[in-house]
């Protein structure tokens, strides 16, 4: 629910268009990301998965 929190557009704690907004974006993603992985294989440590890498542009989109 942290990541869904975050970017919820009433959630106006960062900027959306600052880099502040899409580091944390990315962090929060990326752990969501490995905690899915664990629920779906059982894994208990994340490290047993592939490096995970975030990729594509930003949003066109202004909030």
């Amino acid at each position: 629910m942290d990541f869904h929190n975050f970017v919820n557009i009433s959630n106006t704690s960062i900027p959306r268009n600052s880099d502040e907004w899409w580091k944390k974006h990315d962090i929060l993603l990326k752990e969501l990301i490995i905690a899915m992985r664990q629920d779906l294989f059982g894994k208990e440590k994340s490290n047993a998965f592939p490096e995970l890498h975030l990729i594509g542009g930003k949003s066109a989109r202004k909030y």
